[in-house]
């Protein structure tokens, strides 16, 4: 990860669960970020090791604000999901619903179509 990214992380990925701050970084910081090509890179996502490209929707929330990307989802997925259960990601794209259904179900079973 480059010295530029890992300092726009340090701001974004503190920024509060508000109303249109994920329009905010979309809109200023991840532009001028992109101004050139960047590679893909690994980062830590919620504790997770994953591939992100920035210049895609998804793969940029994970980088740039994963503590506000699909909370209200998450948080569904945490009270709903039995330990041994099986959850099914038909459209995974890079599988983030998966990674965290199989850290809740543990010994259940997660099918994914993830891209990787």
């Amino acid at each position: 990860m480059d010295k530029e990214l890992a300092l726009y992380l340090r701001f974004t990925r503190r920024l509060p669960s508000l109303p249109r701050i994920s329009a905010i970084v979309n809109r200023l910081l991840k532009p001028f970020y992109l101004r050139k090509p960047r590679p893909t890179v690994t980062a830590d996502v919620d504790g997770l090791s994953m591939e992100l490209n920035p210049a895609e929707a998804v793969d940029g929330a994970l980088l740039f604000y994963p503590q506000i990307y699909d909370r209200p989802e998450i948080a569904f997925m945490k009270q709903h999901l039995p330990a041994g259960g099986v959850f099914i990601d038909a459209g995974a794209y890079i599988g983030y619903y998966s990674l965290q259904a199989a850290r809740l179900i543990r010994s259940g079973q997660v099918r994914s179509g993830a891209r990787y």
